[in-house]
């Protein structure tokens, strides 16, 4: 049902800002507006420069009215070209946090990076077509067929009663090995 709302229903902006416009058509509904929230709370915080290195800028972050919340560390790695937070939140959760959120927005950055926006979360995570990878079929196929060599010559040499019982096994998946070379399709 869930699916079908995110086809169907595009969630209503609070705000107009460019992170919001473009990620109501990539997100999904649920997410876009947990999305939403930390932009608006982004708002809120305060950013502050502490010290640079030759690949690294490093910020404090906390809430603007109070002096005694929590202060988040940011930092960007300028070879990975990559914004992290103390809090963590991106690699948990899998959305910007507030703090990323509020450093993209002091650089002036008009979009989310790609870099940014989880496929698990989008819209056509779930639209994508699995393409059919003849290589893995045929590994698959001749593996099968090597274990039914490997059972026929275990029976053959260790049981001469359950001969009929091990031709018949080893029919039937040659069979299948067969039809899986045929049309991949059977199992």
């Amino acid at each position: 049902m869930a699916d079908h709302k995110d086809v169907i229903e595009k969630p209503k902006l609070r705000i107009n800002h460019n992170f919001l416009e473009k990620m109501v058509d990539i997100y999904t509904n649920e997410i876009y507006y947990k999305f939403e929230a930390e932009v608006c709370d982004s708002f809120n915080y305060k950013l502050q420069f502490v010290r640079a290195t030759d690949n690294q800028s490093v910020y404090q972050i906390q809430r603007k009215k109070l002096a005694t919340s929590k202060v988040c560390e940011i930092v960007y790695d300028k070879d990975l070209d990559l914004v992290s937070c103390s809090c963590k939140k991106f690699e948990s959760v899998g959305i910007p946090c507030t703090h990323i959120i509020s450093y993209l927005m002091k650089i002036d950055a008009e979009i989310l990076p790609d870099k940014y926006i989880l496929k698990r979360w989008t819209k056509s995570a779930k639209s994508r077509t699995v393409d059919d990878d003849k290589e893995t079929r045929k590994m698959f196929t001749d593996g099968v067929r090597i274990i039914n060599e490997q059972i026929d010559q275990f029976f053959s040499s260790h049981m001469v009663s359950g001969r009929t019982v091990a031709k018949s096994f080893t029919e039937k998946s040659n069979q299948m090995s067969s039809n899986l070379m045929d049309d991949g399709t059977s199992v």
